[in-house]
């Protein structure tokens, strides 16, 4: 049975996006979490490929939600990724949502990020 090691396991990420003080969700935060503020940090893996006989490239979005732009947290983002060897994939993507039944609006910064997954036989 083959065994992979993975660059950046959901653990280490989640433990290195706590450091920036917002409550960190795998998959999709909900409303059963509580998030009154709209300021958290989500992420998930989005797609894997064959990069190579024997390792795999997975692309996990991390995303910034917030009610205010915040270009010290969306940078730190970046660099705490990076000091995990995830690698960004390319360019951070920008959207606004509107909440329902307000005149608010949250900001969400997406971030793809890449990891590598090594299988050894």
């Amino acid at each position: 049975m083959a065994e992979y090691k993975i660059t950046a396991t959901d653990e280490q990420i989640a433990a290195t996006l706590s450091t920036l003080a917002l409550p960190v969700f795998f998959g999709e935060a909900t409303v059963k979490d509580n998030l009154n503020d709209y300021n958290f940090i989500y992420y998930r893996p989005m797609q894997i490929e064959k990069n190579s006989i024997n390792t795999f490239r997975q692309t996990v979005m991390v995303y910034l939600v917030s009610t205010l732009s915040d270009l010290d947290k969306e940078m730190q983002i970046i660099e705490l990724m990076d000091s995990i060897k995830m690698q960004q994939g390319s360019a951070a993507q920008y959207n606004r949502y509107q909440i329902a039944d307000t005149d608010k609006w949250i900001n969400v910064v997406a971030y793809p990020f890449i990891r590598l997954i090594k299988r050894s036989c």
